[in-house]
């Protein structure tokens, strides 16, 4: 067997489509995933840059692989690094706006912690910020856990 990565980071992508708010998803763009926010499209890879406010990114992840079994079967511990871009031109505003999304990223994600069978276990274990003169963003790292 092999990883389903690539599924998983665009089912995160899935999830986020539900969180109120939430302009657009991208992520790994493997075609498997039907985007809720444009239907009958499939979750598209990020682009090089933000679209628009809103957005949801879930981007390429860092990991481990521990051997279980001694016929091949690995365990990946996936870090799969997400963020949402924010308006930067009123702060204040943004501020304002941006808060619920820390609760509903955390609902959103605890929901369904196996993502419908494709992986053993996910948390959120991660929050933090970052931006430039254009863009603000919250960032949020996922643990994922898969066996394959």
């Amino acid at each position: 067997m092999s990883t389903q990565i690539a599924t998983i980071v665009d089912y995160t992508a899935y999830i986020a489509a539900g969180i109120i708010g939430i302009t657009a998803v991208f992520g790994a763009g493997g075609g498997v995933i039907s985007d809720p926010l444009n239907p009958g499209q499939t979750i598209r890879a990020a682009p090089d840059a933000p679209t628009g406010p809103w957005t949801h990114w879930s981007d390429m992840p860092d990991g481990k692989i521990e051997p279980v079994t001694q016929t091949g079967t690995d365990l990946y511990e996936w870090d799969v690094p997400m963020c949402l871009w924010l308006p930067r031109a009123d702060l204040a505003n943004m501020r304002r706006l941006a808060m619920p999304f820390y609760a509903r990223y955390a609902v959103a994600f605890g929901a369904d912690r196996t993502f419908g069978g494709l992986c053993m276990h996910s948390h959120l274990f991660a929050i933090g910020r970052s931006g430039d003169a254009k863009w603000e963003r919250i960032d949020f790292n996922l643990q994922v856990l898969e066996e394959a």
